[in-house]
């Protein structure tokens, strides 16, 4: 699946100055969210500590809170911007690959390009993601990581088999054996919420992981938080693959 997403992605950016800035904007969307933990760290140890720190000491709790305030609204920030930029950036890519694009294709041509930095922004998120779970806790890393793999690998047969309909459907579009839209859309979406559906069984068998790990005393309250809004995060992302993916494949053919 990946090799054919990059495949595609460099036919569609041929300049390499383009292809640079679209790795970047890529690299951008996927650090963002991993960023916005840091903040959540901050949260979750202010809301588990915080009251008995206010006692103590309440300008370093009043602080801690307009730190997380801060960084928060500049997480959020950059990611609405980073979302109108990538207009422009993809634009200008096009723009600098200097090929002619036949009208009846440009709109599938923006569908790609699209569909392409959201799944890839989603893989990227998810291997930040689970390197970060191994800062918090080993264990819970290489389990979180295991489980991705194998969602990925399923999410990448999910792909090769719509890619495969895609290409059917295109060339059967105007014979007797075309397949009904309603049927067409159905199967995309059917694929997609399987791969959504997958993600969210990953999330599952991690988080029993966290369970055994924080009643075993192995992880801290505070770091339990983060690792469970982490994780949603983190396995929320198969939904976004897979339906970029399926959205990808059915562009793919037409490009």
């Amino acid at each position: 699946m990946f090799r054919h997403i990059l495949a595609v992605s460099g036919r569609l950016f041929t300049d390499p100055r383009s292809r640079v800035k679209v790795a970047l904007l890529i690299l951008l969307f996927a650090v963002i969210p991993v960023t916005e933990m840091l903040a959540v760290r901050l949260f979750s140890g202010i809301i588990t500590d915080g009251p008995g720190q206010f006692v103590e000491n309440p300008r370093r709790v009043v602080w801690q809170i307009v730190v997380f305030f801060i960084a928060l609204g500049a997480t959020r920030s950059a990611h609405h911007g980073i979302k109108l930029a990538r207009v422009r950036v993809i634009r200008s890519g096009f723009a600098a690959s200097g090929s002619a694009t036949p009208p009846n294709k440009e709109s599938w041509q923006w569908a790609l390009a699209f569909e392409m930095s959201n799944a890839l922004s989603a893989v990227v998120q998810i291997l930040m993601f689970a390197v970060l779970f191994f800062v918090f806790d080993p264990v819970t890393g290489f389990a979180g990581a295991a489980v991705a793999a194998l969602s990925l690998l399923a999410i990448s047969v999910l792909y090769k088999r719509q890619l495969v309909l895609q290409r059917d459907y295109l060339e059967t579009r105007w014979s007797p054996e075309a397949v009904a839209i309603p049927e067409r859309v159905g199967t995309r979406i059917k694929h997609s919420e399987i791969g959504a559906f997958i993600g969210t069984g990953g999330l599952l068998v991690t988080l029993v992981v966290v369970f055994s790990r924080v009643l075993g005393g192995q992880i801290a309250t505070s770091d339990a938080i983060v690792l469970f809004l982490g994780l949603r995060l983190m396995f929320g992302q198969f939904g976004t693959l897979s339906s970029s993916a399926m959205r990808f494949a059915r562009a793919a053919v037409h490009v």
